[in-house]
């Protein structure tokens, strides 16, 4: 049984939008100005009367002119200059000659075919392999060894220190005055 579908669907409606209306504000009209304006008017000017205006007018005159002196003229003389101009060659061009080519004669030629043929292959495929298992054997713990180690320990060491000993000194000093001096004396 199909069952109802509820589609919902966008209507549009009207809305108040609250608009802002403008605050009258008074506009003083324009005050009116005078202006002047230049209007043109006749005026009479002043015109000068005619007068004879002196003009220069060219009139010919002879000018004495030097004629140059005639001298001769050497003509240049010829140059021969070597010019290329194509001329026609003879063109080679080659062009098909027939040649007869003697075709081979068909014979029969015996061929030797190799046909594919079974060949034995070698599979591998698993055999069991006894393996010697190693037998469990109880293991003997160490026992333990006392062994001798060497500690510091304090020791009594005789250290010299100072000792005042007294010690006699004479107050008299025998003065030798013969030669012998530095000698054993003997009275």
């Amino acid at each position: 049984v199909p069952y109802p579908v509820h589609v919902e669907k966008k209507v549009p409606y009207p809305v108040k939008v609250h608009v802002e209306r403008p605050i009258p504000v008074h506009v003083p009209k324009p005050y009116p100005v005078h202006v002047t304006k230049t209007v043109p008017y006749p005026v009479k000017q002043y015109i000068p009367a005619p007068y004879p205006v002196e003009k220069k007018i060219p009139y010919p005159v002879k000018v004495h002119v030097p004629r140059p002196v005639p001298y001769h003229v050497s003509k240049p003389y010829p140059v021969y200059v070597e010019k290329k101009v194509p001329y026609p060659v003879e063109k080679h061009i080659p062009y098909p000659v027939k040649v007869h080519v003697p075709r081979p004669v068909p014979y029969h030629v015996p061929v030797v075919k190799h046909v594919p043929y079974p060949v034995e292959k070698k599979v591998p495929y698993p055999v069991k392999v006894p393996v010697e298992k190693p037998v469990p054997y109880p293991v003997e713990k160490p026992y333990p060894v006392l062994v001798e180690k060497k500690v510091p320990y304090p020791v009594e060491k005789e250290v010299p220190y100072p000792v005042k000993v007294p010690v006699h000194i004479p107050l008299h000093v025998h003065e030798h005055k013969h030669e012998s001096y530095g000698h054993h004396y003997g009275g």
